[in-house]
């Protein structure tokens, strides 16, 4: 009988165990004999997941982008412009987190089941958007296949619609 510390427990031969939280866990395993029963504890630590040591990605650095914004109203029209070409400064804030300029984002899992990987085509992080109106959002996904990346600044302005700008980047070498 296995007990992992963390409320979870299993009674296979050769269990696996998803830990959904960092800290530190006493793992116990006790075996169950005709004669003799036995027991061992071990205590093992998870450390939160460090997402830029386990890519080859290098997220930190300017970018140089072509920028497009969006007029979108719900259930109407949607006026694209293009502004003027920007760059964007990231660097890395801790292991999950990072720098746009002066927001940070987060690492957003794309899968609620393994939230330690990402999709395999992209990396995104972002910044959630609070309860109040109007609401501003921002995303940015750096891409698996190269040093393109893309960021989005969303402002949605309820009920009419939302204003979205779009960053097209290149990481300078």
């Amino acid at each position: 009988m296995w007990n992992f510390g963390d409320g979870g427990t299993e009674q296979a031969d050769n269990p696996t165990h998803v830990y959904n939280s960092t800290g530190v866990y006493s793992v116990k395993l006790k075996a169950f004999g005709t004669v003799k029963n036995d027991s061992i504890t071990k205590t093992i630590t998870i450390n939160p997941y460090d997402i830029f040591a386990h890519t080859d990605l290098h997220f930190a650095g300017t970018y140089a982008c072509k920028v497009v914004r969006a007029n979108i109203v719900y259930g109407g029209s949607v006026t694209k412009v293009r502004l003027p070409d920007q760059e964007v400064s990231i660097t890395k804030e801790s292991n999950s987190t990072l720098n746009w300029n002066t927001t940070k984002l987060t690492y957003l899992p794309s899968n609620p089941n393994s939230p330690q990987l990402p999709d395999g085509s992209k990396y995104t992080f972002s910044f959630p958007y609070g309860p109040t109106s109007p609401r501003f959002e921002a995303y940015a996904s750096f891409y698996t296949a190269g040093d393109s990346a893309n960021f989005i600044a969303r402002e949605i302005i309820s009920p009419s619609g939302r204003t979205e700008t779009t960053y097209y980047g290149k990481r300078r070498p």
